[in-house]
């Protein structure tokens, strides 16, 4: 898949989608002064640049829409895009760049979880609203070693711990009883791992040391065979181009053949598919938001998700919409719940009762105090649950695997979000 390009911006910018800046590109912007201007930080270079791309392309579709019914609160939406690489340091740079000089009225994206870990002081000292999209699961944002909650984060999907709750009773029911791991050595590869390890010993089963594989690492081999030959089950953390490369290693070696392949979607979605080829066929991954051939009879046969992959596909020029995708739009929709919720015009003032609306203004779902996002139009994945002491939303579950076709489809019943629940680390986000 091609990396977006200054032509590729400038024709959603022309279909008034989009206003955006990537890199030493700037577009000027479409909209008068009075519009709402939502910063996001996203990677469109280096290894997790496909994963970008799906949250531009999901995030494009939430702002059509959002502009083509007039807005919020009558107010055009405008994005001021920055290109964070997959490089901590200039993500926290360009980010402060759009709140100081752009003065955005809030924040998305990232794809990577080693960025939105150090995006959240950022925002926390200049109070801004930061609704994540894309990528970023691992728990260290809301949970780990965080010592308070994150304020003026909110995730509205889920974590690797969520996924460890989904993956590891379905490893045990399905006669795993040794599992180890392969993950990429940063913050989400090794929530990946060590989230499932966790779960899976707790259940009985046995835990093999995992191997980390250092970040662009060229040739995983040397690291896939250092894996156990004992495992039953292999604990991928992998992503954008590692997950293609480690999963090509994996088959090489032999390992599809006598273990399961597990992990969340990043180790095979739609960014990596085409190029793992056969070496993907047989895995489980599990899904929020799984890229299925054909929607019929799926969970996801419905009127608004129809739409969504319409409108999704006529920008990815027939690239299916992936989690990642979902995220981001799902990132936007929240923003624009919560602006309209808080009546929104001035971020001084209002930025506290966004957060206050997003916590459920006290209030309490079925699931515990929050706010709980209905299925719809703005949210087609399903219902999201988004806890006020932490920040953290959770989300129904599809394990999915890949035909001989390379198709999706979905294996089993869906996991639903009360069964991955787990406790908050905090008793409140307010403090």
């Amino acid at each position: 898949m091609s990396r977006i390009t200054r032509r590729n911006f400038l024709s959603y910018a022309g279909a008034g989608a989009v206003t955006a800046s990537v890199g030493p590109f700037y577009i000027k912007r479409a909209f008068a002064a009075d519009t709402i201007k939502i910063g996001h930080v996203n990677t469109f270079s280096g290894p997790l640049a496909a994963l970008g791309e799906q949250g531009k392309w999901g995030l494009t579709v939430a702002v059509n829409r959002i502009n083509s019914s007039g807005g919020i609160n009558g107010k055009k939406v405008e994005i001021i895009e920055r290109d964070d690489a997959f490089k901590p340091a200039q993500a926290v740079r360009e980010a402060e760049k759009l709140i100081l000089r752009e003065n955005i009225d809030a924040l998305t994206g990232t794809s990577s979880s080693g960025i939105c870990v150090q995006l959240a002081p950022l925002v926390e000292r200049n109070r801004t609203l930061y609704v994540l999209g894309t990528g970023c699961e691992t728990t260290n944002l809301t949970g780990g070693k965080v010592k308070k909650c994150p304020k003026h984060v909110f995730r509205p999907y889920n974590t690797t711990k969520s996924q460890a709750i989904a993956m590891a009773p379905w490893a045990i029911q399905n006669g795993v009883k040794t599992a180890t791991g392969l993950y990429m050595d940063f913050a989400w590869g090794q929530s990946v791992a060590f989230d499932f390890r966790d779960e899976f010993v707790r259940l009985g089963g046995k835990w093999i040391d995992p191997v980390p594989a250092p970040l662009n690492t060229s040739d995983y081999l040397p690291y896939v065979n250092r894996i156990s030959q004992e495992a039953e089950a292999i604990v991928m953390g992998m992503s954008g181009g590692a997950a293609i490369k480690s999963m090509l290693a994996v088959a090489d070696a032999g390992f599809t053949q006598k273990a399961k392949i597990v992990g969340p979607a990043s180790v095979c979605d739609v960014n990596t598919l085409e190029q793992q080829g056969k070496s993907a066929v047989g895995g489980f991954y599990l899904h929020r938001y799984s890229p299925v051939h054909d929607l019929a009879g799926s969970p996801f046969d419905d009127e608004h998700n129809r739409s969504f992959r319409e409108e999704f596909m006529a920008l990815s020029k027939g690239v299916l919409p992936s989690g990642f995708a979902q995220a981001q739009f799902t990132g936007m929709n929240t923003i624009k719940a919560a602006m309209e919720g808080a009546k929104y015009q001035d971020k001084k003032k209002d930025t506290p009762k966004m957060i206050a609306w997003l916590e459920g203004n006290g209030g309490s779902t079925e699931f515990g105090p929050g706010r709980l996002f209905k299925r719809g139009r703005d949210f087609p994945q399903g219902d999201i649950y988004l806890r006020s002491s932490d920040h953290q939303a959770f989300v129904d579950f599809y394990m999915t695997t890949v035909d001989d076709n390379l198709h999706f489809k979905i294996v089993g019943d869906v996991v639903p979000m009360k069964t991955t629940l787990y406790d908050s680390k905090f008793k409140s986000c307010s403090a």
